[in-house]
């Protein structure tokens, strides 16, 4: 199990992963680190995070929360994480309003390097030419489409692929941006993104073309993006996922095991 600073270092280094691609920016204010998106509305890239308040200054904090993220056309919202002080933040925004949206599991690879064996017809390569990229973003909104029961986020609005397919166009900043595509038979079947810097990395972008799941795909990517992570020196590969769904349990089956909890709490729902 990573430590209380590892955990919380790894909210950070998300923060700073996403940041040009589905988070536009982040503000620091006393007692929280505001992020949001210009394109995506949904709380999933619009909330207040790292929330250190003494009680008698919450109701100050959530009125500039609120005020900021009304700004913004954003409905306000709060991350709550073991981290967040105090306590009993969750049940005092409870009582303002605040109800639960999302929940997410966090989890960390606590194997070694792992072996990846291609099977026959397959090969990963990574999305570099233009035509990738738009293979890329075609797979991406085919993934998370909606089509089968079983996808945590139901169908993402378009705004999702256009946050991702304007990424391609910015610079990283001091982190490593890879994008995979898994070809079957030379057809596009699957993506992922690994994002590193430092001690860190994250896996994020994983989904299957709804005619090539079942067929490992989803595994020969995640365990791909682990071997390149360690091979670049990272320390703490994670990954979040919506608690309870079926890419929780399957992420348990390839070396990722849940450290926290992260809960999205917003107003007006």
């Amino acid at each position: 199990m990573p430590s209380n600073d590892v955990m919380k270092e790894a909210i950070t280094a998300h923060i700073k992963f996403q940041l040009g691609c589905y988070f536009s920016g982040s503000k620091e204010i006393n007692g929280a680190l505001l992020v949001w998106s210009e394109r995506i509305t949904d709380a999933g890239w619009n909330y207040a995070t790292n929330i250190t308040a003494e009680n008698n200054d919450i109701n100050e904090l959530i009125e500039e929360i609120k005020r900021f993220y009304e700004s913004k056309g954003r409905q306000p919202a709060v991350y709550h994480t073991p981290f967040t002080t105090p306590k009993e933040f969750k049940d005092i925004v409870g009582g303002m309003g605040f109800k639960g949206n999302y929940t997410d599991t966090w989890m960390f690879y606590e194997k070694d390097t792992p072996k990846v064996t291609m099977p026959e017809g397959f090969r990963i390569c990574q999305a570099k030419t233009d035509d990738d990229k738009k293979t890329f973003v075609t797979l991406f909104i085919q993934a998370y489409g909606g089509t089968t029961p079983d996808e945590p986020y139901g169908k993402l609005p378009p705004s999702y692929s256009q946050s991702l397919e304007e990424s391609f166009t910015r610079p990283d900043e001091g982190k490593t941006t890879i994008h995979y595509i898994c070809l079957i038979n030379g057809q596009p079947a699957g993506i992922a993104t690994l994002i590193y810097s430092g001690k860190y990395g994250c896996i994020y972008n994983t989904g299957t073309a709804p005619n090539h799941r079942k067929k490992g795909v989803c595994s020969l990517l995640m365990k791909n993006c682990a071997k390149e992570a360690r091979g670049k020196g990272v320390e703490h590969i994670f990954i979040q996922t919506e608690k309870g769904s079926y890419n929780e349990k399957l992420y348990k089956t390839l070396g990722f095991k849940g450290a926290f909890i992260g809960e999205a709490l917003v107003l007006g729902l």
